[in-house]
């Protein structure tokens, strides 16, 4: 019923080295000729309806290049999988693109004509399959048509504003079977569910998309690194969802006992949410104006031993100044008021700080994001991507500086994540 051609496949196959394409639901077919594109080394499709595949073989397959790569499977798709995915094993990454429902729907065949569910909606049976057979895998799973499963604000609106509200399964399994996965959700069309390998980490508001990223380029700073000793800094640490992932990433990875996270926010700040900084435990100490207040009478040295600190200041940007030595800074995410003055001002604060070699990261700063959000204490609209430019970082004319990568947040394919870029300091 949708598009698996809103997703650029070369990506996860660059990514997760993916070298098998598995479709369930051939239906009119372009989702397999979509994938004909791509270098998998071996193309499924499973499709219950027969005269669906007469179809797809008369008017699509002719088409195709390099056909001995197609296997397409006349056959329940959870009797398919269940029977090819254990021939498989040796293929480190599958992409699977999940778009059974409704037998003989593409030849016109009403949408409820099949009255057994788990062949009308066979998802959570394949996704059990999948998971018995592929845990520990680096796979990739597309599911179409999510407005099936979930009521959202769907593109192509949700089934009950069609009056289809019967086509639904909203009680479903679905977030179980997904449990182990990166899971992101998006509006676009009739709904799409992306979940992609690696551990499921949670991060702050309109982070979706960063992920990866972020992780990845920690991993890899650490790896490299040559210090005794490791600073991260996140400005604008609100309620510390990013940087809790960010310090249970460094804890995994660091080899060393030197290391600290630190979060800066204002003390009334208006993102501040107890519940969640609360959540990070008592490895969290807090400072408010100096003071420390978690644990209470704390001494610097007995917080400094938590690894983890959130600084609560009336004045952030002196306190930076005058807290922090210069190149004393492996790695800072700027995520505070996203108005243009402010994330200058904030650089700026920080710029000396950071070692050389390190990096700078700045949230709300893809294309898609710039002048939404009302900034009310800079009194605009997000406004990140000018003041990097300005600054001279997106094209390398600021000194000392250098442009890395921007990420895709999830806003540009439909979702809510805004993107980061990346500069290092030479």
């Amino acid at each position: 019923m949708s598009n698996i051609n809103l997703f650029n496949l070369g990506f996860f196959i660059k990514r997760y080295n993916s070298s098998v394409f598995f479709e369930t639901g051939l239906g009119g077919g372009g989702g397999l000729y979509y994938a004909s594109h791509f270098p998998f080394q071996y193309l499924f499709s499973t499709e219950i309806d027969t005269a669906t595949i007469k179809k797809f073989e008369k008017d699509i397959f002719p088409n195709i290049q390099k056909q001995e790569r197609f296997h397409v499977i006349n056959s329940k798709s959870v009797d398919a999988l269940d029977g090819i995915l254990p021939n498989l094993a040796e293929h480190n990454s599958i992409i699977f693109w999940l778009d059974a429902h409704f037998p003989g729907e593409a030849n016109g065949v009403p949408y409820d004509y099949e009255k057994d569910l788990d062949l009308r909606l066979p998802l959570e049976k394949e996704l059990e399959i999948i998971n018995k057979h592929r845990a520990g895998y680096n796979d990739v799973i597309i599911i179409d048509d999510n407005r099936i499963y979930e009521k959202r604000n769907y593109e192509a609106g949700n089934l009950e504003q069609l009056k289809l509200s019967h086509l639904t399964k909203y009680n479903n399994k679905l977030q179980d079977l997904l449990a182990d996965k990166q899971v992101f959700k998006f509006d676009l069309d009739t709904g799409y569910i992306v979940c992609i390998p690696g551990k499921k980490r949670k991060f702050g508001i309109r982070m979706a998309g960063n992920e990866i990223d972020i992780e990845k380029t920690i991993k890899q700073y650490i790896a490299n690194r040559k210090d005794t000793n490791f600073t991260y800094f996140e400005i604008g640490a609100a309620g510390c969802v990013t940087m809790k992932s960010i310090y249970e990433i460094i804890k995994e990875n660091i080899d060393c006992n030197y290391w600290h996270v630190y979060g800066l926010d204002l003390v009334n700040g208006w993102s501040l949410d107890w519940n969640t900084i609360n959540s990070f435990g008592d490895v969290l100490g807090v400072i408010k104006n100096g003071v420390y207040e978690k644990p209470a009478n704390a001494t610097e040295h007995e917080s400094l031993t938590r690894h983890a600190t959130l600084i609560l200041d009336d004045n952030p940007r002196a306190y930076t100044q005058t807290a922090f030595s210069d190149e004393s800074i492996d790695i800072c995410f700027i995520d505070g008021c996203h108005g243009k003055k402010c994330v200058i001002e904030d650089f700026k604060a920080v710029e000396s700080k950071i070692k050389k070699g390190g990096i700078v990261f700045f949230h709300d700063a893809g294309v898609p994001e710039q002048g939404t959000d009302w900034q009310g204490h800079c009194g605009e609209n997000i406004n990140v991507r000018e003041a990097i430019k300005e600054l001279g970082l997106l094209d390398n004319s600021r000194y000392g500086w250098q442009f890395m990568f921007e990420t895709n947040g999830t806003r540009k394919i439909g979702g809510d994540g805004n993107s980061c870029v990346f500069v290092r300091k030479l």
